[in-house]
């Protein structure tokens, strides 16, 4: 069984090259031109590079999807992330137009991809060894209220919301971005409504006076 398992872990990366690859490629219908485009393969280069990441980060290289308790909230997220990788493309490559596409544009929404990867980045280093993808406390887990954790309680996706919205408007995708904001961020507060009643049924007292002198996803505002 380990053998098995060890095994997946080495065959685990290269699928999510290739199921991302084959997403963005496929959906383009005209993966030449897509390939000739230095924005989109820089796109794709951004994706690929934060799942990498993802996978040999902590919590994250060992995340089953059946074993999370709370895998129902992480099912509408995932799909929203993989429209919104391919819908913004078909929409750039095949319909007319209902954003700017011109390269300032597109760099503004690669700007943004590059923003949410940062700070979710920043989350994950701050949480260190106590990130997980699961929903769960690890023994001798404590609550983290330092660095960006001081004023938000859940950076990692405030992080994610900027990347919903630079990829669809990396390609101009007035639907795209339409569709993130309206599913795909929905989708991130239900799974932290949940990590939240969670976390106070694990921290109690001290979590629910966390949350009083914090926000929950938007700096200032939420």
């Amino acid at each position: 069984m380990t053998f098995i398992s060890g095994l997946w872990e080495k065959i685990l990366l290269p699928l999510r090259w290739i199921f991302f690859s084959v997403i963005f490629l496929a959906a383009s219908w005209h993966p030449l031109q897509f390939l000739r485009d230095p924005v989109s393969l820089a796109v794709l280069g951004l994706v690929l590079i934060w799942r990498t990441y993802e996978h040999v980060s902590i919590g994250m290289k060992g995340y089953r999807f059946m074993k999370d308790p709370g895998r129902h909230t992480m099912a509408l997220p995932a799909l929203s992330l993989w429209f919104g990788c391919s819908f913004p493309v078909f929409d750039y490559y095949n319909l007319p137009p209902t954003l700017p596409r011109s390269m300032a544009f597109r760099l503004a929404g690669v700007g943004l991809l590059v923003l949410g990867m940062s700070i979710r980045h920043i989350s994950i280093r701050t949480l260190g060894r106590y990130f997980t993808a699961h929903l769960r406390v690890d023994q001798g887990r404590r609550l983290v209220r330092e660095g960006i954790y001081r004023t938000l309680r859940h950076p990692s996706y405030f992080g994610m919301i900027f990347s919903f919205l630079g990829l669809p408007l990396a390609f101009g995708s007035l639907i795209g971005a339409i569709f993130m904001m309206c599913v795909g961020v929905p989708a991130l507060v239900a799974r932290i409504n949940l990590e939240e009643s969670f976390l106070v049924d694990e921290f109690k007292e001290e979590y629910i006076e966390y949350r009083r002198s914090t926000y929950k996803l938007i700096p200032f505002v939420y």
